[in-house]
């Protein structure tokens, strides 16, 4: 049985914890309020103080960062976050895991992105992970401890809370028959993940004794599908309009930090 810390207590983080758990591991929750999270062990932790974070590394097989700064701090917030873990790491030899998304890839004109797609983007937020996950990865070679990072695409399921696109929220006004606001256009095709397979996946990169290290992971994958096409699937009579852009950018400063 071997220990791992989860940062971040949000829907990707608890599935990752049960995935750990179902594979008999013992799972740490760090945030920095102590969220409690079913069966695991909880601890309080700000995850940008590299010395509270290499105590909190004492004794583990693997970190996976599951959290997020705030959504429009990303810029400054993520640097100091991503630091601090490779401290940790650096001092115990524990792997990291980082959960990512596809941010850095921006715009890739109709071609289905892969861990290899070229990094287009070019807006601050994409740079930023973009970043960060060159800085992970490059010392986990530098110091000799195993990282690697999923990057998958907009996640639905039972736990996916009210912010996500395929939240809750979304699916109370189409099963109600209202009309459902989205950040894009509904009949874009588009890849969904099921967020315990996100949740399967970090903790088998996370578990694995197969070498990992250095390499970006894009899915899991639940298949492609518009946003008006999943209303047909449910046979919802909403409508679906997009959300004015100004809107979508004041929302976005309200995002949740948890993933």
């Amino acid at each position: 049985m071997n220990r791992y810390l989860i940062l971040g207590a949000g829907p990707v983080g608890r599935a990752a914890a049960t995935a750990l758990l179902s594979s008999g591991e013992q799972v740490t929750v760090g945030t920095r309020s102590g969220s409690h999270v079913p069966d695991c062990a909880t601890t309080t932790l700000d995850a940008t103080d590299p010395e509270g974070m290499i105590r909190a590394a004492g004794n583990l097989a693997g970190i996976i960062v599951c959290t997020n700064p705030p959504y429009h701090r990303w810029p400054t917030g993520w640097p100091p976050l991503i630091e601090s873990v490779i401290a940790a790491a650096a001092r115990t030899g524990c792997r990291v895991v980082l959960m990512g998304n596809l941010y850095p890839y921006g715009d890739p004109g109709g071609v289905r992105m892969r861990p290899d797609s070229p990094e287009l983007t070019t807006e601050a937020k994409g740079r930023t992970r973009a970043e960060i996950s060159r800085r992970l990865l490059a010392a986990g070679s530098e110091h000799g401890f195993v990282a690697t990072e999923l990057r998958a695409s907009d996640y639905f399921g039972a736990d996916a809370h009210s912010g996500a696109i395929l939240g809750e929220s979304f699916f109370r006004r189409l099963l109600a028959g209202r009309t459902c606001w989205i950040p894009g256009d509904a009949d874009a095709v588009h890849s969904w993940s099921y967020l315990p397979d996100i949740g399967t996946t970090l903790a088998a990169l996370a578990a694995t004794e197969q070498d990992v290290s250095g390499r970006i992971w894009t899915g899991p994958s639940s298949g492609d599908a518009s946003i008006r096409e999943i209303a047909e699937m449910c046979q919802s009579t909403s409508r679906i309009q997009r959300v004015p852009s100004p809107a979508i950018r004041a929302g976005g400063i309200r995002e949740p930090t948890g993933t």
